[in-house]
């Protein structure tokens, strides 16, 4: 099932203030939240991590590791063992000098929307969006924390976009890092974190992003920088894994195995070919990412404007390293679908080559993108 968020503009960045204990858009940035931090990726099966140093205006990648998560830590981006996440947490901590980190919230939990209200004056304006958030989101107006940017003005009305997520959400994120050496010092859209991950910079283009994941698959559109849409779709690599397991009544770990060994271009009918297992997962998931790619080249804004048509889908995550689907989804979709580089906006590799291979590089994009918040700002 996929839960779709379309809005008109939005960088998507909601940022915590530590200070104010309240939900806080800052733009631009201010000085006291360039402090070297460390970009945290937490899912339910793993937290991935990574930051970068400045080496003669170089930016190098010092350190990254992924610890796999137990299972009902944290479920479809809800943390649901507080005490057992922290304690990971912690032993996390001990390893590591920088303690202010950067966290993705998880778009299942954050709702995006525009809305269009009368002419107000600007201390108006959040309590007109309150009186129509629950007309847009499932959560009440007492319990909702939402951040907005004004994208456009007529001589009547003012269009928002809205990011807004629950206080229960925020406070259970910043309750587990309470009492761990870690300071939050931002909560951000997953999908605005990729999109500094592997968007080139100042890049005026309209793309598709898809977040080929362990245990779901995200999907975002970003246009000239900001994300216009996103969608979540349980499809993800665990699916695949257990067909892979049935079809050849194997265990998870020998499915997961042939799944990286093979990919989709064994052949024949042979041991190798596990494209009979994975077709209805991977049919779905073509399905999804074609019904969005009609839907917004067909439908115009809500104020009649048309979309900016897209010119062409990043494939990232874990699981875009299976060998052959770039190539399976570019035939089904018929537009072409390249893995995303998520070191366009760090490295050339010029004067320093990292030690974290490419292919593993794809399953930190969303780290990579938190950790960039330093040094490049929305």
């Amino acid at each position: 099932m996929a839960r779709n968020n379309f809005v008109k503009h939005g960088r998507g960045s909601i940022l915590y203030d530590m200070r104010e204990k309240k939900i806080e858009r800052f733009f631009p940035t201010p000085s006291f939240l360039k402090i070297p931090s460390v970009g945290f990726d937490i899912s339910d099966r793993s937290i991935k991590y990574c930051f970068f140093e400045d080496i003669q205006g170089e930016l190098v990648l010092a350190g990254y590791e992924r610890i796999p998560l137990p299972l009902g830590l944290v479920t479809s981006g809800k943390i649901t063992d507080p005490v057992g996440l922290k304690k990971i947490l912690n032993e996390i901590a001990s390893k590591l000098k920088r303690h202010h980190v950067r966290v993705s919230l998880p778009e299942e939990q954050v709702y995006l929307f525009s809305v269009k209200l009368p002419i107000l004056k600007s201390d108006e304006v959040r309590g007109g969006i309150a009186l129509s958030l629950e007309e847009h989101v499932p959560i009440s107006s007492a319990e909702a924390l939402f951040d907005y940017d004004l994208v456009k003005k007529t001589k009547s009305d003012l269009i928002m976009q809205v990011a807004a997520t629950s206080q229960e959400i925020v406070d259970s994120y910043m309750e587990v890092f309470e009492g761990t050496p870690f300071v939050p010092l931002s909560f951000e859209l997953e999908a605005q974190a990729l999109a500094r991950a592997i968007i080139a910079r100042n890049d005026p283009g309209t793309h598709m992003i898809v977040d080929f994941g362990e245990t779901r698959t995200g999907i975002s559109i970003v246009s000239g920088g900001y994300v216009l849409f996103t969608s979540t779709i349980d499809v993800g690599g665990h699916n695949l894994n257990d067909a892979i397991a049935k079809h050849f009544n194997i265990t998870i770990d020998e499915a997961k195995a042939k799944k990286e060994m093979y990919g989709l271009e064994g052949g024949g009918r042979d041991e190798s070919n596990i494209m009979p297992a994975v077709v209805g997962s991977l049919s779905a998931l073509q399905d999804e990412i074609n019904k969005h790619y009609i839907f917004w080249h067909n439908h115009p804004y809500d104020d009649g404007s048309e979309r900016p048509k897209i010119d062409g889908i990043y494939l990232c995550g874990g699981e875009a390293n299976i060998k052959g689907v770039d190539n399976y989804l570019t035939q089904t979709l018929r537009t072409k679908v390249q893995k995303a580089n998520p070191w366009v906006n760090i490295s050339d590799f010029t004067h320093i080559i990292p030690d974290l291979p490419y292919k593993d590089s794809l399953a930190y994009a969303t780290a990579f993108g938190l950790a960039l918040g330093d040094t490049m700002y929305d």
